[in-house]
């Protein structure tokens, strides 16, 4: 792996946790207020996830973890349906944890259906897709 993938992927990762689940995000909030803090956090999620991409994209080719394998093309056509329905349920279902959304909490409750079971239903969807894509492609 290249060192510089690798620093972008770290970079990415602890701007995530190191901002928004330590005791930084309140000391933000407080100097800059909510919406300040959600547009610096948006900026930089957006630029730490673009820089990963450009690096990505200019890596060398890696060797496949293992060859593609005819039998393996299996695993997306059985969990890509499954990966649908939770992207659906993720933009159609009134969700009280997405950002922004708290005060929704009194108005529907802790959520419903597959905001209930996983809350966040899209993330499930991206996770089972590439997941599936990872299992039958080996790369």
């Amino acid at each position: 792996m290249s060192e510089l993938l690798l620093v972008a992927a770290v970079l990415f990762v602890v701007t995530h946790l190191g901002i928004s689940s330590t005791p930084l995000r309140a000391t933000l909030v407080k100097a800059i207020g909510e919406r300040g803090y959600l547009g610096l956090y948006s900026l930089i999620a957006f630029a730490t996830i673009i820089f990963l991409v450009i690096v990505f994209n200019r890596a060398p080719q890696a060797q496949f973890l293992w060859g593609p394998d005819v039998a393996l093309r299996w695993v997306p056509l059985l969990l890509l349906p499954l990966a649908f329905v939770f992207m659906l349920g993720g933009f159609l279902t009134r969700n009280p944890t997405a950002v922004g959304q708290e005060a929704q909490v009194k108005v529907i409750g802790e959520g419903s259906g597959l905001v209930r079971i996983t809350r966040h239903p899209f993330q499930w969807a991206v996770v089972l897709w590439s997941a599936s894509h990872i299992v039958a492609g080996g790369d």
